[in-house]
């Protein structure tokens, strides 16, 4: 069941913080969705803002999706991510895509609030997702943070990270939250 969330449990970071996605945000999630250098490992996007509309309304009615827009210090949305199908301690993490003016390190920083909210927030234990075999720049920046590659498709490898790795993660990269 999803918790009623206050602007003070959202992750706030050095460089980011998160806000929910709302119905205005579309024309600026189409933007970075059909981006052809933004989205080139991504799952293709259909141009059509009504249609982007449409998919945050449908997602807003689910109980077990979360859907951020990141923002700099500024208030300015430099990206997006999200949390999805989530089943028993199981989650899913996607749509991380970020501007061509986002700092540097929000990417990072980004992902670490991610799954801080996932484990520690939610109280969810293990994160699957894929990445484009094509991707060499984010296949890297997954292992350098411990995710760990667990089978492969065609096209993508699916990794695994979960809390004991996010501990680890943590740890390491505490200096850059």
């Amino acid at each position: 069941m999803r918790r009623e969330i206050r602007p003070e449990d959202l992750p706030t970071g050095k460089l980011v913080h998160f806000r929910e996605v709302e119905i205005g945000d579309a024309e600026f999630l189409l933007d970075l969705r059909t981006n052809p250098k933004k989205s080139q490992f991504l799952n293709p996007t259909v141009n059509d803002l009504q249609r982007q509309k449409l998919y945050i309304e449908s997602y807003k009615a689910r109980q077990e999706d979360w859907y951020f827009v990141l923002e700099d210090k500024s208030g300015i949305a430099i990206g997006c991510i999200r949390i999805y199908n989530i089943e028993g301690n199981q989650f899913t993490i996607g749509s991380w895509i970020m501007t061509e003016t986002a700092p540097e390190l929000a990417g990072l920083e980004a992902t670490i609030l991610t799954y801080q909210f996932a484990f520690e927030y939610l109280g969810l234990e293990t994160c699957l997702f894929d990445v484009r075999k094509e991707n060499l720049k984010v296949l890297r920046f997954h292992k350098l943070y411990g995710a760990r590659v667990i089978s492969e498709t065609e096209l993508d490898f699916i990794f695994c990270f979960d809390r004991p790795d996010f501990g680890k993660m943590k740890e390491r990269f505490s200096s850059f939250v």
